[in-house]
């Protein structure tokens, strides 16, 4: 089982943005899917992402890298669709 880690501005920033049940949704997709098998159920990105995976639930999307050798998933963004793949390359540098 993978253990998740979260970029600072994903606490800071992102979480505080969503509303209430949105966050219960999105937690247990992480704690339930991501956890357990984030090749499976993550859609690997292209372009200037290559590397990070996303995962959709509902409007939103999580970010995230996997780190094989330290068993992590290391979650960069968790925003809507409209602005996530610009905040994930931003975060990436």
């Amino acid at each position: 089982m993978f253990s998740v880690v979260f970029h600072k501005k994903v606490l800071q920033e992102d979480l505080r943005k969503i509303d209430t049940f949105s966050l219960r949704v999105i937690q247990k997709m992480i704690h339930s899917k991501l956890k357990k098998d984030p090749f499976l159920y993550g859609k690997p990105l292209r372009k200037s992402l290559v590397g990070l995976r996303s995962l959709r639930v509902g409007n939103y999307r999580v970010i995230y890298k996997i780190q094989n050798k330290e068993i992590k998933i290391y979650v960069m963004v968790i925003a809507k669709r409209s602005i996530v793949y610009d905040l994930a390359e931003k975060r990436m540098n």
